[in-house]
């Protein structure tokens, strides 16, 4: 005898429904569990490369977030204001004197709490009377710095412009994009401006990992599920193994050349005129990099990595140190003071690993230091 329809339907639900209850059930529960431990900050609820978005000047973080998320030094609490920066929010009309800082990776900290990152620790030591703006995302190099002021800090009439400069970089990072901004010098020495306002969507590969899908950013569990799906896909470790060689050598002995010259030096005159237009001044920290500081972590290197052919080529810095003396713009060398925190306190300041950012040990010893320099 054949059952209708309607028949079958009934008892596949008197068999079925339960077990699909009970599942159902057990996401919910799971899910409102998964909720809980995001909110004690026991697991995160972002991947990095999620809060990158696409903006005029090329890219910025998401606006006005507060997530948390795994980076090297375990889950990270970054909280936006309403322009994408990592910093609370700021009004043009406020009576406090400004300082805006420009910055890339190492000024947004995202493997740093934010109270432990040096722009916060200025602000703490400075009063009330100092208001710091920060503006700083991962992989920005002097062309966003020009971009930012000019899109977004110009409007808070900054008394100090600090620009927080990489040496590994920062000297490279100006070159051509196919989409994104870039500048590039004209015949008679002028910038020319390419591809802005940017408007395509944001494929740089800043942050390693994949981005959320649609679900993951739904849902706290298929977040989760999502995170344990990539870490272990194909490859990872090796992956990673084989461009940490690469991606160091790069860091710490960039490949310069005259025409990376070239177009920073245009780009950072071209910055000092524009702040000193507008009333401000302009001054310039100079970050260095890990292997110049941190001499055991060179050894590392050198133990299973070959070292590059332009190892023993001087260091950018001497020659950043001439262009801004030669151009009137004031700079400050952080090697010195970073080197003297470490032997004095005999802990790591940049994060050992392929991770080449500060420890909260490097945060605190720039923030004194530039406190010092800047005379807040």
């Amino acid at each position: 005898m054949r059952l209708s329809s309607s028949t079958a339907m009934r008892r596949f639900l008197k068999i079925a429904g339960p077990i699909l209850f009970g599942i159902l059930s057990a996401l919910i529960v799971a899910e409102i569990g998964a909720r809980v431990l995001v909110a004690r900050e026991v697991i995160p609820n972002r991947l990095p490369s999620d809060l990158f978005v696409s903006a005029p000047i090329g890219w910025t973080l998401q606006p006005n977030v507060d997530a948390l998320i795994p980076s090297s030094q375990g889950l990270t609490r970054i909280q936006t204001n309403s322009l994408g920066f990592r910093d609370t929010e700021h009004s043009p009309s406020s009576p406090r004197s400004h300082v805006l800082i420009l910055g890339d990776s190492f000024t947004a900290a995202m493997e740093t709490p934010q109270a432990e990152t040096f722009h916060a620790m200025l602000q703490q030591v400075s009063g009330e009377e100092t208001e710091f703006i920060t503006m700083g995302v991962s992989g920005y190099e002097p062309t966003q710095y020009l971009l930012a002021y000019k899109q977004y800090g110009r409007q808070f009439k900054p008394k100090t412009v600090l620009v927080m400069f990489y040496a590994g970089n920062d000297m490279v990072g100006n070159r051509p994009h196919e989409t994104l901004p870039y500048y590039s010098l004209g015949h008679d020495g002028t910038l020319d401006l390419h591809n802005f306002p940017y408007k395509g969507r944001f494929e740089i590969p800043l942050i390693a990992g994949g981005r959320s899908t649609p679900l993951m950013k739904l849902s706290e569990v298929a977040f989760i599920a999502g995170v344990f799906q990539q870490a272990q896909g194909p490859n990872q470790d090796s992956t990673l193994a084989n461009r940490e060689c690469d991606f160091l050598a790069n860091e710490n002995w960039p490949s310069v050349t005259e025409d990376d010259w070239a177009i920073t030096e245009a780009i950072l005159k071209t910055l000092h005129d524009e702040v000193e237009s507008d009333g401000a001044d302009l001054r310039v920290a100079i970050i260095p990099t890990k292997f110049e500081v941190a001499p055991e972590e060179l050894t590392a290197f050198e133990q299973k990595c070959p070292v590059p052919a332009n190892h023993d080529q001087p260091q950018v810095e001497e020659r950043l140190e001439t262009f801004f003396r030669e151009n009137g713009i004031a700079s400050h060398n952080l090697l010195p003071d970073l080197l003297a925190a470490r032997q004095a306190k005999g802990e790591p300041i940049y994060i050992p690993g392929i991770d080449t950012h500060w420890t909260p040990l490097g945060h605190s010893t720039t923030a004194k230091a530039l406190h010092a320099w800047l005379g807040n």
